[in-house]
């Protein structure tokens, strides 16, 4: 239980509560009292599974990728451009 990792509150960031320690299954809550999520429980996997969140991380990183790639052509395309220009 103890290498147990919870997200934030996907509503306001604030850590999130296990709802009843007792409780054989983990339900959780957020722990700030005026957010919706601290009125009702969720179970563990409902908490931590953020599935547009996660699409939105791998299209970012696909458009972080493909921006690289074209910073790494750009010199050769400007250098190709001021020769063009230069040969009139």
């Amino acid at each position: 239980m103890s290498d147990l990792t919870l997200k934030l509150c996907p509503f306001c960031k604030s850590a999130p509560r296990i709802a009843d320690p007792s409780c054989m299954t983990l339900y959780v809550q957020c722990s700030f009292d005026e957010c919706p999520a601290s009125w009702a429980v969720f179970h563990i996997d409902k908490w931590n599974s953020r599935p547009v969140e996660d699409a939105l991380r791998a299209e970012l990183a696909d458009a972080t990728a493909r921006a690289e790639a074209a910073e790494d052509q750009l010199p050769d395309e400007v250098e190709l451009a001021r020769r063009a220009w230069q040969d009139g």
